[in-house]
C-alpha cells in the first residue's frame, strides 16, 4: 500500500499495525546535510528536510523564507 500512497515533505509513509492500511506520519528525523533555511516562523533549520519535519510535528504549514527574515528575529 506504501508504494501508492505519497506522504509529502517530511513524512513517509507505514503501515497500520494489522498492515492493511498505509499511514502517513512525521519523520524522526533526517539525514545530517547541513544546509540551514529560514523558516516563515522565523526559525533557522539546519535542511529543508528539518524544516518540513517541524511543520508535520505541528500540524501547521512552513515554507522556506529569505534568510534575512531569521537574522533580524
Amino acid at each position: 500500500p506504501c508504494l501508492e500512497k505519497y506522504c509529502g515533505a517530511g513524512r513517509k509513509c507505514r503501515l497500520s499495525p494489522d498492515g492493511g492500511i498505509a499511514l502517513c506520519v512525521c519523520m524522526k528525523k533526517c539525514g545530517i546535510r547541513h544546509r540551514p533555511v529560514c523558516g516563515s516562523d522565523g526559525k533557522v533549520y539546519a535542511n529543508h528536510c528539518e524544516l518540513h519535519r517541524a511543520a508535520c510535528n505541528k500540524g501547521t504549514p512552513l515554507t522556506v523564507s529569505r534568510l534575512m527574515r531569521c537574522l533580524h528575529q
